[in-house]
């Protein structure tokens, strides 16, 4: 749900479509997101905005009253498992199955900073308070 309240947001049953709820007027909108399953979709701070992340190493970034992707694909080279907002919206997190972070610069659309390669399972996230710094916790230390 959208942090005002307005959207829904979920996955259809191939896992490959996004479908909208908008609360305000009860319609709802179905549309192909990616080429393989999505991992993830998480909303912007503003609630603006949907991330979604797939299998098909793609990450995405959709407007919700147009329905548009507004920024992306932006590619790994293994499958995504998950992205995270920055606190200010501008900055967008993901990391893939290969131990991959990467950081987005929404704004210019592209590579704010070279991905860092970790080993092992990796979770990143932004740190709370600071929108350019990045935690990354691995398996492997």
């Amino acid at each position: 749900m959208s942090t005002d309240g307005r959207f829904l947001a979920g996955i259809d049953h191939s896992l490959k479509q996004v479908v909208w709820l908008d609360r305000a007027d009860s319609s709802s909108q179905t549309w192909a997101a990616h080429d393989d399953e999505m991992t993830a979709a998480r909303f912007s701070p503003d609630g603006s905005q949907r991330a979604t992340c797939s299998q098909d190493r793609t990450v995405r970034v959709w407007n919700l009253q147009t329905q548009l992707c507004t920024s992306g694909p932006f590619g790994h080279t293994s499958p995504v498992e998950d992205v995270e907002f920055s606190e200010d919206g501008r900055f967008l997190l993901s990391w893939s199955e290969d131990a991959t972070v990467s950081v987005w610069d929404l704004h210019s659309n592209s590579l704010a900073a070279p991905p860092f390669s970790g080993a092992g399972n990796v979770l990143a996230r932004f740190r709370p308070g600071h929108p350019e710094e990045v935690v990354v916790l691995t398996s492997e230390g």
